[in-house]
């Protein structure tokens, strides 16, 4: 593969995980007894919110450079995922 292509490849990924999240954080706030949580759930949302700017404006080890944008997605989705990870096991019943 081209770095274009990996590139690519590597941003199509990290959109598939941000679908799964949204869709589990869908599925959350949709799920019986989610009024009993829901500040709490907003507030960790929040919180993740600030922890994902974070992490997106911190240098990659290849800033500046032609592997940065795959650097990049591939760290994001690494966060993602995580998220995801945190999501199921702290928020779905």
């Amino acid at each position: 593969m081209t770095r274009s292509e990996m590139n690519i490849v590597s941003e199509f990924r990290l959109e598939l995980l941000n679908m799964e999240r949204y869709l589990i954080e869908y599925r959350i706030w949709n799920q019986p007894g989610y009024d009993k949580i829901e500040k709490a759930f907003m507030a960790d949302c929040e919180a993740w919110k600030k922890r994902v700017r974070a992490e997106a404006a911190g240098p990659g080890e290849f800033e500046g450079g032609s592997m940065a944008p795959l650097d990049h997605n591939m760290r994001m989705a690494d966060f993602v995922r995580k998220r995801i990870d945190e999501l199921k096991a702290k928020w779905r019943k």
